[in-house]
């Protein structure tokens, strides 16, 4: 009977670890439904032309589909790909779709038949913006130094993705009286999808020698851009920038509207202690306090300036001055082109910067030896197909212990009782009597 019981549980074993492939802290897992989590379209995101759906399946699931689905038709059902470590994904072709709100259902099932899902929704915009109008505002000439504001140039645009829920962010850019000259000023409309449309204004700026106007600072201010319209939690890139700043991204924490931002590179500003500056630049703007989530500034460094001056990529550092104090920002180095390295960091607001390169002091290397071990669950489908063997073997071989060490008792016990049988009638009276007396 014990060995028909043994069998069975080493049957149920081998079936729950056939079926998972999982282990939880050493014990073997019973079979449950995949559980899908959908990475990508993410929660109410926008996207255009196209897309990669992947979804994170947990457990051993054998199949995976994605289907897209609205308010009046459903599409098919696209098998995904398995790539690794439970992620599943495929690409998803959706130029032909109509602009408007979406539900993707991601399916999976194990061979089993047992199944797992999850929906996410999300924003389908084909379309680009239509900039209704763009004009140049000023009526007065415009000469070397001033400063250009959403005073002086009105965009307005449209986008469809209004209708559910989308918005459009408006920014003109291309305003520099650092020269005298023909410029053109450019409008940007962007919708959530990213999809853009842009108009242009020519305009002119004249020498002040040859009469009034000005006002500015001779040219200290090298570019402008308005912020004509940023809806909440809209991100924008500002970019043709003078070197050697590559863009700035601006994410919006509350709707933005005509607003300005002076960009200007500086001869010269406070020394940063400790550093080699590169370039200093000033950023200042109009924008209400509070209404900005964050600013990424990407720019490059000279990589022969870094060498002649002893210092390496990971030396360089954008630094912000505020209350005359100079303040280190986490700054990442993304990427080099064959005479620069390019970098990013990310500031909550506009001031004083400095692009420069210091012997920071490593961080602190991490004690390995201090960490203690602890189980790690491997699991089974790394035996590849004598998982099941390995379970009913360990198995045994547990039995066979505790069967072994239940005899030894047993028998340790037949022989104390044996040893009792080998008293002599005056003893076993004696104890008789003994016993009588506790009675």
């Amino acid at each position: 009977m014990k060995v028909l019981v043994l069998i069975a549980a080493c049957l149920l074993l081998f079936t729950a670890a056939y079926a998972t492939g999982d282990t939880i802290a050493g014990r073997v897992s019973i079979a449950s439904p995949p559980i899908v989590a959908i990475n990508i379209p993410i929660l109410n995101g926008w996207y255009s032309s196209a897309l990669t759906v992947t979804a994170n399946i947990s457990g051993t699931a054998h199949t995976a589909t994605y289907q897209w689905r609205n308010s009046s038709a459903n599409g098919s059902y696209v098998n995904m790909t398995h790539a690794s470590n439970g992620i599943w994904s495929k690409s998803f072709d959706i130029s032909s779709l109509a602009d408007g709100n979406y539900t993707l259902l991601v399916n999976a099932s194990n061979r089993f038949g047992m199944r797992g899902n999850n929906t996410v929704a999300f924003h389908i915009d084909n379309t680009a913006p239509v900039i209704v109008s763009f004009v140049s505002t000023r009526t007065s000439t415009i000469y070397v130094g001033d400063t250009l504001t959403s005073a002086d140039f009105s965009c307005s645009a449209t986008d469809n993705s209004e209708s559910f829920g989308g918005s459009v962010a408006i920014i003109i850019t291309g305003l520099s009286t650092a020269a005298e000259g023909t410029k053109t000023a450019t409008c940007t409309a962007t919708d959530l999808a990213g999809n853009t449309k842009t108009a242009a204004v020519v305009y002119t700026v004249v020498s002040a020698g040859g009469g009034g106007g000005g006002g500015g600072a001779g040219g200290a201010i090298n570019e402008t851009a308005i912020l004509e319209q940023l809806p909440a939690g809209q991100t924008i890139r500002l970019t043709d920038f003078p070197y050697p700043i590559v863009s700035i991204d601006i994410e919006a924490a509350q709707t933005i509207t005509s607003s300005d931002l002076q960009f200007s590179i500086l001869p010269s500003a406070e020394s940063v202690p400790d550093a080699k500056v590169f370039t200093y630049f000033d950023i200042n703007s109009n924008v209400p306090e509070g209404a900005i989530t964050f600013v990424r500034i990407n720019f490059k460094v000279d990589k022969s300036w870094l060498e002649q001056n002893g210092f390496s990529p990971g030396d360089v550092v954008l630094y912000t001055l505020n209350g005359g104090v100079w303040t280190n920002l986490q700054t990442e180095q993304t990427g080099e082109t064959g005479s620069d390295y390019t970098y990013s960091a990310t500031t909550s607001g506009f001031s004083t910067f400095a692009i420069a390169a210091t012997k920071q002091i490593p961080p602190a290397p991490v004690n390995t030896t201090a960490i203690t071990s602890a189980a790690t669950a491997v699991p089974l489908s790394a035996f590849g197909g004598y998982a099941g063997l390995i379970v009913m073997v360990i198995i045994i071989v547990m039995f066979a212990i505790v069967m072994y060490r239940g005899r030894k008792k047993h028998i340790a016990g037949s022989k104390k009782g044996v040893s009792g049988n080998n008293k002599s009638p005056a003893e076993k009276i004696w104890h008789w009597k003994k016993k009588g007396r506790k009675r």
